[in-house]
């Protein structure tokens, strides 16, 4: 069953929390960088999920 719901928010705050601890010492970024992507995609994904947990916030 899926449901729209705010509590997701607090699900993108914990995976927010691991980013940002593996991304500080660039854990696996060297993969992704060789499979293509490139390093700025990191930056700009993690403030993208920073703006919807925002947003769900907000909504609550």
């Amino acid at each position: 069953m899926l449901s729209n719901t705010t509590a997701i928010a607090e699900a993108w705050a914990r995976l927010n929390h691991k980013f940002d601890l593996m991304y500080a010492k660039h854990a696996f970024v060297h993969w992704y960088v060789g499979e293509g992507m490139e390093e700025g995609e990191f930056s700009e994904t993690r403030e993208d999920l920073a703006a919807l947990r925002k947003t769900m916030r907000r909504l609550e």
